[in-house]
């Protein structure tokens, strides 16, 4: 979370992906992400605010990556979905 020392998930295909790859905790301005799309790995109530905050300031659409459970809200706007968690990365940005 923000206030947490980060824990970076490792996913077969980071070392080669060209995105950006980014903790809650470093996590500052939501502007920086307007147009784009964004991938939240986690359901805790960083990743709703982070998607929330990312949703306001324009981003183009969030997947939110869960490993248990989704946070199930039925209200997300249309451009905000949950998906199962991560296995892999490939490809460029």
């Amino acid at each position: 979370g923000h206030y947490t020392y980060p824990n970076y998930p490792h996913f077969e295909g980071f070392e080669t992906f060209q995105g950006r790859v980014l903790h809650a905790h470093d996590m500052r301005d939501a502007t920086e992400f307007k147009g784009l799309d964004i991938l939240l790995i986690g359901t805790s109530y960083s990743a709703e605010d982070i998607a929330s905050q990312c949703w306001k300031y324009g981003a183009k659409s969030l997947a939110i990556s869960h490993r248990t459970n989704p946070i199930g809200y039925e209200t997300w706007p249309d451009n905000i979905t949950e998906v199962p968690l991560l296995t892999k990365v490939s490809g460029g940005a």
